[in-house]
């Protein structure tokens, strides 16, 4: 045990519960922690787990502790009831036991790839968010001189949701990560060609079902007339929304082994691609069986390894 902190709770337009834990404690991307919430019923007695969807920052940089940051989808019991007391209270405060972390990826074998694909789906959402983050924190790493691979790197991100308000969730999240940072400015040489696409597996709504959606929960309109283009480039980096359509998982990485592959100039050093996942069983079922195949391949052309780190979905509930 870590002992006790103080979580504070948020509920969002999404439904998700943010959750943010200032805290003296190390950790490593992806990994995930026991959390117990200090209650007066039976619920003390039991620990839930939770994938930690931010990055460890160096208090002497930053001038403060890190944040432990959770993304939660109310389910029932002690999560509903968060849900329930964070839309009575915004910003209020719960005492919690941490138990952790563990699993993740090590920093220094995420700074050796020259592509990150990270494939994410529903509230795995924050697991590629603590991704985008740690390789936007490596390039600024690797534009300092520090050990990493040189010259331009590939960070691709693949999300999936059903849900428009999810959707909205979290191109908003991404998108502020991706113009705030300062990483992607520091040095072409060293940067990520950035890509974000974010499919919403749901049909659209029809007028006829929009109407019905309209008089039982309002926010479901307010949703899609929110929602983005379906694509816009920055310059930093591109975002793509696609509607009624699952990623093809498959595809993304056999294409992602190819273009690395065409890329690889003659007598460069092979390229290494780590290909990082969470979401539920079907997605991860699916990526690993295309990354066998795409491993059995890469390793007869100009890729050296092709790595693949798996999140349980459960880690996010």
């Amino acid at each position: 045990m870590n002992g006790i902190h103080t979580a504070t709770l948020e509920l969002l337009p999404s439904g998700l519960i943010r959750v943010a834990v200032p805290t003296i404690v190390k950790w490593t991307p992806g990994q995930h922690v026991f959390v117990r919430f200090i209650t007066s019923d039976f619920h003390l007695l039991t620990s839930h787990p939770f994938t930690i969807s931010s990055v460890c920052r160096d208090p002497d940089a930053t001038g403060r502790a890190s944040e432990l940051i959770f993304y939660i989808k109310p389910r029932q019991g002690v999560t509903a009831r968060l849900a329930a007391l964070a839309r009575q209270r915004p910003g209020c405060k719960k005492k919690i036991l941490i138990e952790g972390p563990y699993g993740g990826v090590s920093a220094h074998h995420l700074a050796r790839f020259d592509t990150i694909l990270v494939i994410a789906g529903g509230s795995g959402g924050g697991f590629s968010l603590a991704m985008v983050d740690e390789a936007l924190r490596l390039t600024g790493l690797t534009s300092q001189g520090r050990s990493g691979p040189q010259g331009r790197r590939n960070l691709q991100v693949v999300f999936s949701t059903r849900d428009p308000a999810m959707a909205e969730w979290y191109v908003e999240e991404v998108e502020s990560r991706l113009n705030h940072s300062t990483e992607l400015l520091l040095d072409a040489e060293h940067g990520y060609e950035t890509s974000v696409s974010v499919h919403i597996t749901s049909r659209p709504i029809t007028s006829q079902s929009m109407a019905t959606v309209d008089s039982g929960r309002g926010s479901m309109t307010e949703d899609r007339k929110k929602m983005p283009v379906e694509s816009a480039t920055t310059g930093m980096f591109s975002l793509n929304v696609h509607r009624d359509a699952r990623p093809d998982v498959s595809g993304i990485i056999a294409r992602t082994i190819g273009v690395n592959q065409t890329q690889t100039a003659p007598g460069s050093q092979r390229k290494r691609i780590g290909v990082l996942v969470c979401g539920p069983a079907s997605m991860l079922h699916d990526t690993r069986n295309a990354a066998a195949i795409a491993q059995a391949r890469a390793m007869e052309g100009d890729v050296e390894e092709l790595y693949l780190h798996s999140e349980p979905f459960a880690f996010n509930r």
